[in-house]
């Protein structure tokens, strides 16, 4: 005799399942945070990026992921710190494990909720501290048509640009980092539903 599998009849009920059983959450100084699942806005914006990423970084020695990927810093006092970073760049190859990264990425990508005040908050100020606090040289904010970069002096992230596909002269996204990544907002933010 064998034994029946109990399967979803439906796409509500394995996204159910999912939901119910599979969360994925992100830990910072011992606080735990649910991952919601992401816009649309979200899914096509870090799409976009994740393949501009890729191109860009192809037979470099750094390496570009995408979540969903823990990235592990040092515990604190205060607790466990583990991250799914939207998008990033690992340079240190003894930071890649087969599990997750260990240590901060070169740069780190989060595309920001605009709709959702409690996860735009812990992109903009709770990850923007621990990223700064464990020594990510460089951070992307996302928006709705524009990218804001930061980049890490003195163990405080310093505005590096503010880029916006409505403003002239400011179009093309540049890193800190690496001075020959260039995004060009106009055609990232094209066609975006």
């Amino acid at each position: 005799m064998t034994e029946e599998k109990n399967y979803p009849e439906t796409v509500e009920e394995a996204q159910l399942k999912y939901v119910l059983f599979e969360p994925r959450y992100e830990w910072i100084d011992g606080v735990r945070y649910m991952m919601p699942s992401p816009s649309t806005f979200h899914q096509q914006i870090l799409g976009k990026l994740h393949i501009r990423f890729i191109i860009h970084f192809e037979k470099r020695p750094c390496k570009v992921f995408i979540a969903p990927l823990d990235v592990k810093f040092p515990n604190t006092a205060n607790g466990k710190n583990s991250v799914l970073p939207d998008l990033f760049v690992v340079c240190d190859r003894s930071k890649v494990t087969p599990a997750n990264i260990k240590g901060a990425p070169t740069l780190v990508v989060e595309v920001v909720s605009t709709s959702n005040t409690t996860n735009q908050k812990r992109d903009t100020e709770v990850k923007f501290q621990l990223y700064a606090k464990n020594g990510v040289p460089e951070y992307w904010l996302v928006y709705k048509n524009m990218i804001e970069v930061y980049t890490l002096i003195d163990d405080t992230y310093q505005l590096h640009g503010k880029f916006s596909k409505d403003v002239k002269d400011t179009s093309i996204v540049t890193s800190a980092q690496f001075q020959d990544l260039h995004i060009d907002l106009n055609t990232l933010f094209e066609d975006i539903w």
